[in-house]
């Protein structure tokens, strides 16, 4: 006998370090499994995690026509959304299974737009302020590995991808995540230089966290954004596809300093009669500037999911087929299931990971400080700077919602903590500022 019920299809979870990281110090992302599953619990039971608190995630337009034809249920969560299937529940060799009641056409893709919903998101959480490509991210379920988590060795869907590798001349923003051979480093400021000096990258675990290599998607016209100051006066243009074949070449130059650049992916040739369209899909876009080095970009170029006022797009797709991130089995059955030795196996749960921002932190009195004012336990994590009179952090430290002491080995120090929303660029550093009008005490009583 069978009868018709709902069953989670799929889920997605957004992780945020920012809100996650405990008074210890140790990334979410960091810790082991039963760690973080008693962390997420006690949070959600305090209500003091909620995604909903800091993003806006809705199915878009023909997404919510799709759910309605096939019966697709969505609902939100605490940690982000979950879209719910009518299944008819069978037995098979003692396993209890599930089989969707409407055929998923394999064409079934179910997109989600992110839109910012907090003022100082920018601000605490590690994202490109300033892109150089108008793009937003796109995350999805096709194409991707599960990752393997270091303690306890247990596996992770994230729907992001590997950091890039560090390309020589390319702009750094303070905090961009690179590759640097197997390794992942976070940059300690900003950077144009063509030099990899490492004493400018911090190391770091590599947990798939969310970064510039998710932010591909774009409209397939769109600017390439030049000032004027920049002196660029010569442009080099490539679209390839994966198998780095030329789809289309642009080239732009000018006696005077180039400005915002239309760039049009449309067509191959737009000025003859019957052009040929550029399908949407993946493909490496390659720029040289003044005849620079190379600098390449993975996009995604498709005009109905590009829209510029969001974050990015979630796209979970019915074509990642036999893998863990697949939706269905080989069979067509739902990944949750019951074995017949009693064993669960859970419907996927895709996470998306964010990072929280780093900054140095500098403390700034009405009275001005004194280099005296740096002494004993205060020497390991920051320092007097003469010009400015200010106190600064000697290196740059995570913005969090919990308490984080200053750390030096068995040495710790509580100092004031900076409001997120304080954040100023100033030369190379992102500093986060702090200001104590009492006294020159730093310790909070």
């Amino acid at each position: 006998m069978s009868e018709f019920l709902y069953k989670r299809l799929f889920e997605v979870n957004l992780l945020h370090d920012y809100y996650l990281i405990s008074s210890d110090g140790i990334s979410f992302f960091e810790k082991p499994k039963a760690e973080k599953e008693a962390l997420i619990k006690n949070m959600i039971n305090q209500q003091a995690y909620n995604v909903a608190d800091f993003l806006e995630i809705q199915p878009t337009e023909a997404t919510k026509k799709t759910l309605s034809e096939f019966k697709l249920i969505y609902k939100t969560t605490t940690l982000g959304f979950l879209i719910g299937i009518e299944v008819r529940e069978e037995l098979k060799l003692g396993a209890k299974v599930y089989k969707p009641r409407f055929k998923l056409p394999d064409t079934l893709s179910l997109t989600f737009s992110i839109r910012i919903a907090v003022a100082n998101f920018l601000s605490m959480t590690n994202i490109s302020m300033r892109p150089t490509l108008p793009a937003i991210y796109y995350f999805t379920n096709k194409g991707k590995e599960e990752f393997i988590e270091a303690d306890p060795n247990y596996k992770t869907l994230p729907i992001s991808i590997e950091a890039k590798n560090h390309q020589s001349g390319m702009h750094y923003e303070m905090g961009a995540l690179v590759k640097f051979g197997t390794g992942l480093r976070e940059a300690l400021e900003f950077t144009t230089t063509s030099s990899s000096n490492l004493s400018f990258w911090g190391k770091l675990k590599d947990k798939r966290y969310v970064t510039n290599a998710d932010r591909i998607l774009l409209p397939p016209i769109f600017n390439y954004p030049i000032k004027k100051e920049q002196n660029i006066t010569q442009l080099q243009i490539v679209l390839e596809d994966q198998d780095d074949n030329l789809i289309k070449s642009i080239t732009k130059s000018s006696a005077n300093p180039l400005q915002n650049i239309l760039l049009n992916f449309e067509m191959i040739d737009e000025t003859i009669e019957n052009p040929i369209a550029i399908p949407e899909g993946l493909y490496n876009l390659k720029i040289k500037e003044n005849g620079g080095p190379e600098i390449s970009y993975l996009v995604h170029l498709n005009d109905n999911l590009y829209n510029k006022n969001h974050l990015g797009i979630i796209d979970i797709r019915l074509d990642e087929t036999d893998s863990p991130f697949s939706l269905l089995d080989v069979e067509g059955y739902l990944k949750t299931r019951t074995e017949n030795t009693g064993e669960y196996i859970s419907h996927p749960v895709y996470e998306l990971r964010l990072k929280n921002r780093k900054t140095y932190w500098r403390y700034n009195n009405e009275a001005n400080f004194k280099a005296a004012d740096v002494t004993g336990d205060l020497n390991p994590h920051v320092v007097f700077e003469p010009t400015t009179k200010k106190i600064i952090s000697k290196k740059p430290k995570g913005l969090t919602q919990a308490l984080v002491p200053f750390i030096s080995g068995a040495n710790e120090k509580i100092l004031p903590h900076p409001r997120t929303s304080s954040l100023k660029v100033e030369g190379k550093r992102m500093f986060s500022e702090i200001y104590i009008n009492k006294s020159n005490r730093l310790v909070n009583s």
